[in-house]
């Protein structure tokens, strides 16, 4: 880390949460154990129906909780934190993560380093590990959308992405004073990559740690094949299309037909129903591309 009389970066950590309150609970007591030191706590409670029951004081020092009155999606969620932060004090650098995933000790101190050494990154993202319903490991960083097809890909150890998981990635306030907020038309899913999008259409690099790890568990929230899981899929990828490929209804058509086929075989009825509900969803919108404003 820096030495001499250089004050170290103040980092804010915004944790998202919605029910669930074991997992907060392993969410917030990986944080005790980070080697770096945090400048803010702040657990956004978006809207839960489970009420915490416990003492977060007790998991992590100086924590704050911001209690919003209804589920604003990830991105509002996400907004709400930011103002409220702003509000506490000042920071240089943004923590997101999601209440899902539980850090390695070293995992903060992993990222504010990459962050000091690539002055032109604006955002990193530690390595998430999942675990697929067979039990094996899936490691998930970046991601690419090749063109022209846009569909997203995981990208490989030290390739450059396209998008980070917003489920734990540090941001320069710098960078998020630059491009602005989350759009928060996206309600779940996809707006951490547009977020991404318009970073790097402002000139900002993404990088990812591979030293710093995290356990995520996937889809703890909604069920992996649930109906509203996959409509809000759905929507948000059409709304994304809408904003960035040349050929968005092909594109939108081509997998949502193979999403449709690929559950209806395994008989995932819910799931075929929520991505029939967010296809039409995602067409009725109304688009605005916010990295014009």
């Amino acid at each position: 880390m820096m030495g001499g009389d250089v004050q170290e970066p103040r980092v804010g950590v915004i944790i998202l949460h919605y029910n669930r309150p074991d997992l907060a609970t392993s969410c917030l007591s990986s944080l005790k154990e980070q080697t770096y030191p945090m400048q803010q706590v702040l657990m956004v409670d978006n809207g839960s129906e489970e009420r915490l029951g416990l003492s977060i004081e007790d998991l992590v020092p100086a924590p704050h909780i911001l209690h919003l009155d209804e589920n604003l999606g990830f991105a509002g969620g996400v907004n709400a934190g930011l103002n409220c932060l702003r509000e506490q004090g000042e920071v240089d650098f943004v923590w997101l993560l999601n209440n899902d995933v539980v850090c390695q000790p070293e995992v903060l101190t992993r990222l504010v380093e990459m962050l000091q050494e690539h002055s032109k990154m604006g955002a990193v993202s530690a390595v998430l590990e999942e675990r697929q319903r067979d039990g094996r490991p899936v490691f998930v960083s970046g991601g690419k959308f090749p063109l022209p097809m846009m569909i997203p890909f995981v990208s490989k150890p030290g390739e450059a992405c396209d998008y980070l998981c917003g489920a734990c990635m540090l941001l320069r306030l710098e960078t998020i004073d630059q491009v602005g907020p989350l759009d928060e038309n996206y309600f779940f899913f996809f707006e951490d990559v547009d977020w991404c999008f318009r970073a790097r259409r402002c000139g900002w690099e993404l990088g990812v740690c591979e030293a710093g790890r995290v356990f995520h568990q996937q889809s703890s929230t909604i069920g992996a094949h649930h109906r509203l899981r996959a409509k809000y899929y759905r929507r948000s990828y059409i709304r994304f299309l809408r904003s960035y490929s040349k050929a968005p209804r092909v594109l939108s058509v081509f997998t949502a037909f193979y999403r449709l086929c690929a559950d209806g075989v395994l008989g995932r009825w819910q799931a075929c129903m929520g991505t029939w509900e967010g296809f039409w969803e995602g067409w009725r919108e109304e688009v605005t591309d916010l990295s014009s404003k």
